[in-house]
């Protein structure tokens, strides 16, 4: 879906506290977001199926482009979820108070990150495969996981049993003052990026500006 402008085009919005349950959707080349929950009350819960071709929107409508959103205070697990070949990030979680689930999920082939924290918001992985990152032309990135201090809010992130491989530029990237817990992991780097003369990155995990995790602050 896109509009006769070129403008916005989600394949799914759930807004204002409102709840959607959603099994073994299919949500395809859809523009801005393939599914965005936005706001204080909502949830969304999605099992099986599969977020994909999501295309990046205009300057007018943010060229974001994820497969899955959370914001503003919203809610999202995602269960058995394929979220591959979006022109954004497949997860995308931003805000105090939102956040993002995903168990047994395989999150392949999109842009600019695999799974994206910032300002605030709370991404929780388990079980799940992050593969095959590129870099944006647009937006840059190219990392599996990529969480970042942003308005001087911190990420809250966990990761655990999960697999993050063959990414562009990093497995992982994380950059401020945020919590990650990293744990019992498969994480590996990528081939880097050319600019220029030099590679940029290639690192399993890259952090700058972080800490040694200490009273629930920092990197463990």
């Amino acid at each position: 879906t896109r509009s006769a402008e070129g403008g916005y085009g989600f394949g799914l919005q759930v807004i204002d506290g409102a709840s959607v349950q959603a099994d073994n959707a299919v949500i395809d080349g859809n523009a801005v977001f393939g599914v965005l929950a936005d706001g204080d009350g909502t949830t969304v819960t999605l099992t099986g199926g599969r977020i994909c071709g999501t295309l990046l929107g205009t300057e007018e409508t943010g060229s974001v482009g994820p497969g899955l959103g959370a914001q503003n205070g919203a809610a999202v697990t995602a269960t058995a979820l394929d979220i591959s070949r979006n022109e954004g990030p497949g997860l995308y979680v931003v805000s105090e108070n939102s956040s993002l689930s995903c168990t047994d999920c395989t999150i392949a082939e999109n842009q600019f990150g695999g799974a994206v924290a910032v300002a605030g918001g709370t991404l929780d992985l388990d079980g799940s495969t992050i593969t095959g990152t590129q870099e944006s032309a647009n937006l840059g990135g190219g990392t599996g996981i990529y969480a970042a201090e942003m308005d001087g809010l911190g990420p809250t992130v966990t990761v655990t049993d999960s697999t993050i491989t063959d990414n562009e530029v990093a497995g992982v990237q994380l950059s401020g003052r945020l919590f990650a817990q990293l744990m019992d992991n498969t994480i590996s780097g990528g081939t880097g990026q050319e600019h220029g003369v030099t590679t940029r990155c290639g690192d399993g995990i890259y952090a700058t500006g972080t800490s040694a995790w200490s009273d629930g602050q920092g990197v463990l």
